[in-house]
């Protein structure tokens, strides 16, 4: 029955022009960090000065607070593929030595890479829980017309939970080409949504 809803779907949105002429699935890590030259050069000065593997990092923001503390952002890649739910936060005193970290560094994760679902079903998840959503129809509209950004990766189920062991599986990332919301995380083993996000906050 659920394979069938997906193919129905399918239908429903082969006029649009997101199912053809879009970018290929993102997968693994980009080669250019998402700061500017000169907020890179102070990064890899910040890390390498304090002997910090950052390998599996993607930088994605750099900021001096009012006390001249450092702090980088940074995404984590594991088997080339981003954790979506694991972001790092590397923290450094005001003569540039490393003082702590937000988050836990993820050297390892033991799940197939490879999905059972295809972007295009992935896709119809996201398109179905669109039609759904209470917000604005033309908007809705024009996600429809526009190609979908899908991603894959792994996602912790058990994270922002407490002393719980890390429950990593293989996840689609959906959200309009370049934009945020409204994005979707896909559960890719059970093909089931996750969660879903229209940026509106109450």
């Amino acid at each position: 029955m659920r394979k069938m809803l997906i193919l129905l779907l399918l239908v429903s949105f082969t006029g649009c022009e997101l199912l053809k002429d879009c970018p290929e699935i993102i997968k693994g890590k980009p080669e250019n960090h998402l700061i500017s030259d000169n907020e890179l050069t102070a990064v890899r000065y910040l890390i390498t000065s304090n002997n910090l593997n950052s390998d599996n990092c993607l930088f994605y923001k750099y900021e001096v607070d009012y006390l001249r503390y450092y702090h980088v952002w940074c995404n984590q890649y594991v088997n080339n593929l981003k954790i979506f739910s694991n972001d790092l936060i590397f923290h450094f005193d005001p003569q540039g030595h490393f003082e702590s970290l937000s988050g836990t560094i993820i050297s390892e994760i033991d799940v197939d890479p490879f999905p059972v679902m295809s972007s295009t079903e992935a896709r119809a998840i996201y398109l179905q829980k669109l039609d759904e959503d209470g917000s604005d129809s033309d908007s809705k509209r024009k996600i429809k017309k526009h190609c979908l950004r899908c991603e894959l990766g792994y996602y912790d189920l058990n994270a922002g939970v407490s002393y719980t062991t890390p429950e990593f599986i293989l996840a689609w990332k959906i959200s309009p080409d370049g934009s945020v919301y409204p994005s979707a995380l896909i559960n890719d083993p059970e093909e089931s949504l996750i969660n879903y996000d229209n940026g509106i906050r109450y």
